[in-house]
């Protein structure tokens, strides 16, 4: 009862039902270890169930958002003039690549009208192969291709060697960090009238 309470208690102090249910699941492991261990009869929280989610509904950019997003003069009014995070949206954008994918990004996978997509980027063990082992070339617009080819050109760490990634962070052998797209990502969609 107090901990239905408790849960309850945590909603109502603005946190999501998902972030209470998380806290929830949290504190009914804690109680079933004190209960292995004999510090407990019982857990008192097993009973306790999880508070409805409703995941906010998803759409996808119209058209017009898309060229507000990447269209003349959206490099320096939308993103900033950061090359970076314009370019790597602009590829997950017309080409599809996860965001994985285009972190994972090398140099030597960039041609004139394509992208070879041979790696993706996991934070804890870094290179590896595509989820699903997708492997795969994927065409690219003009667009996209300047924007990547104008990247490399920037030469983050001297003269671009064919394993330096695409989209660099602080160190050479480092992407982007995924909370550093996104935040940008989001930015850039306030940037352009969308919450």
């Amino acid at each position: 009862m107090l901990i239905d309470q408790w849960v309850l208690e945590l909603r109502d102090t603005g946190l999501s039902p998902a972030s209470c249910n998380r806290i929830l699941s949290t504190l009914k492991v804690m109680l079933a270890e004190a209960v292995r261990l004999g510090l407990l009869p019982v857990n008192p929280a097993s009973a306790v169930g999880k508070l409805k989610e409703e995941p906010k509904e998803r759409g996808i950019l119209t058209r017009d958002e898309l060229k507000a997003l990447f269209g003349p003069g959206a490099l320096e009014h939308v993103w900033g003039g950061d090359l970076r995070h314009y370019a790597c949206n602009l590829l997950a954008a017309s080409a599809g690549l996860r965001l994985g994918e285009c972190q994972g990004l090398q140099v030597q996978c960039v041609a004139e009208q394509h992208v070879h997509v041979v790696h993706g980027w996991n934070d804890r063990y870094g290179l590896q192969r595509p989820k699903w082992n997708s492997v795969r070339v994927v065409p690219i617009p003009a667009l996209t291709s300047e924007a990547l080819h104008a990247l490399i050109d920037i030469g983050r760490w001297g003269e671009p060697e064919p394993h330096d990634l695409v989209f660099w962070g602080v160190e050479r052998k480092k992407p982007l960090t995924n909370t550093a797209i996104l935040r940008r990502f989001k930015s850039a969609l306030r940037a352009i009238g969308l919450p």
